[in-house]
């Protein structure tokens, strides 16, 4: 063979090498993108179904948590995304304060035979406050209880409520960091019959900061969390009100059905108020979040929580609070205090104030290993 044909036989083998390189390099280049094209859709899959979780934690209707036995199974919760992907999520609960969440997100890969899926799981517990009751009525200043009212201290459940929690050993009557301030019957004689418990009157040196002391919560974070808001002051009459034979909670009035005879019963609210607070007769349940005052008047009726960050006052009218009251007196000026009048009647129940502030928890994800990858 002459040297033109080696070359020639060399150039071809030459080819054929650069031919198998330039194929290998093509395919591990297809490879690669393919690879990093599931990847990525792996992990929007996987965002899916975290914020399938999130969503389902942050719609939970906080009604249910008085309803849902345990081990059940609320569900399912879907969520479409702009990606295409699509999240299914169930609620069970584990315990009375817990709740397994688990999320199946699922999406077409362009060019795939199928979709991909992912699950993931998540604890989540009930983010319930927790305050630091120790009588019926607490207040940072000064209270006058006069004409036919009465503060009771003790414990007792609502009419009809007794089958829904179980009482106490009872608390006192009324709390205050000064009780030379708190007035039974007339400022400066002798003590009378309007504040009944055991004691009559506690010495609180914790009030001026008890008020936001809520246990894992904060004034702030519960006021996020407001079913109702008021931005100046207000005077509302609330009541239940259905929609056919369904509790109607987007009604700005419907504060629930402390009597329990409608389907609101188990309806209970957040109220956050900017404004001096007016309820003006009527009836409600929940908490109340006042950066001013709370007025109960004409026959007002709240079970639950009364927290004032000025004065607590009840007047005309045979006013009702089951639960228990505090008021922090930020305005400390003569005449401005807090004043329980007419035949109010404020009687300190755990099982109001438990029920109330378990009916509108939200559901918090547990910050020790909170998410699992199931698969």
């Amino acid at each position: 063979m002459n040297r033109r044909g080696i070359a020639l036989v060399l150039v071809l083998v030459a080819l054929l090498i650069a031919s198998v390189l330039a194929a290998g390099v093509l395919m591990t280049t297809a490879t690669t993108t393919r690879a990093s094209g599931d990847a990525q859709h792996a992990l929007r899959l996987n965002e899916s179904a975290e914020r399938g979780v999130i969503s389902a934690a942050a719609s939970w209707p906080s009604e249910s948590t008085l309803t849902m036995p345990l081990g059940a199974t609320f569900g399912p919760h879907v969520v479409r995304y702009a990606d295409s992907t699509v999240s299914t999520t169930w609620i069970t609960r584990l315990s009375r304060g817990s709740f397994w969440i688990t999320a199946h997100a699922r999406g077409v890969v362009p060019g795939a035979p199928s979709q991909l899926q992912r699950r993931v799981g998540s604890l989540y517990v009930l983010n319930v406050p927790e305050p630091n009751l120790t009588a019926a009525v607490s207040v940072a200043d000064s209270l006058l209880v006069a004409g036919s009212a009465r503060v009771e201290g003790g414990d007792a459940s609502p009419p009809l409520w007794g089958a829904l929690c179980n009482t106490g050993s009872g608390v006192a009557a009324v709390a205050a960091r000064d009780t030379s301030r708190v007035c039974d019957g007339s400022c400066g004689a002798p003590a009378g019959t309007h504040i009944v418990g055991s004691p009559h009157k506690l010495l609180d040196t914790t009030l001026s900061t008890s008020l936001y002391q809520l246990g894992p919560v904060t004034w702030t974070s519960l006021a996020a969390h407001a079913t109702r808001g008021f931005p100046g002051p207000s005077a509302v009459t609330p009541g239940p009100r259905l929609t056919g034979t369904q509790c109607d909670t987007s009604f700005a009035g419907n504060w629930g059905d402390p009597t329990r005879a409608s389907a609101c019963a188990n309806h209970f609210v957040i109220l956050h108020a900017q404004g001096p607070l007016v309820m003006d007769g009527g009836i409600g349940q929940g908490v109340i979040l006042a950066e001013s005052d709370v007025e109960l008047r004409n026959g007002a009726q709240f079970y639950g929580l009364i927290l004032a960050r000025d004065d607590f006052v009840a007047t005309a009218g045979s006013n009702r609070v089951w639960g228990a009251v505090i008021a922090a007196d930020r305005t400390s000026l003569p005449g401005d205090h807090s004043v329980i009048t007419g035949s109010t009647v404020v009687t300190f129940s755990s099982c109001a104030v438990e029920m109330s502030l378990a009916g509108t928890a939200h559901l918090r994800r547990e910050s020790q290993r909170g998410w699992v990858a199931l698969h």
